[in-house]
């Protein structure tokens, strides 16, 4: 919930002055899966589900909306990848 409360809070603002840029951050894991993490992915897809209907909505606003997803190979993470990678 903190890219919705954090958008609906500016958005107004940004409207008013036509302008204003949103950077959300999301996971991989929604985007491609990972064994375990099914509620946790669905949560980050949800942030992508925002942002796109945001980039809709905020476009004849000059209001530009994106995410990132960063990704690393980590001790957690290590099973999870395959190694011909």
């Amino acid at each position: 919930m903190g890219s919705v409360i954090c958008s609906k809070a500016v958005w107004p603002i940004m409207r008013e002055q036509n302008y204003g840029r949103i950077v959300m951050s999301t996971s991989s894991s929604g985007m491609y899966g990972n064994f375990g993490q099914s509620n946790y992915g669905a949560a980050t897809m949800a942030v992508l589900g925002l942002m796109n209907t945001l980039v809709l909505e905020g476009a004849k606003n000059n209001i530009r909306v994106n995410a990132l997803a960063p990704t690393a190979a980590t001790r957690m993470t290590e099973d999870l990848i395959p190694k011909k990678y």
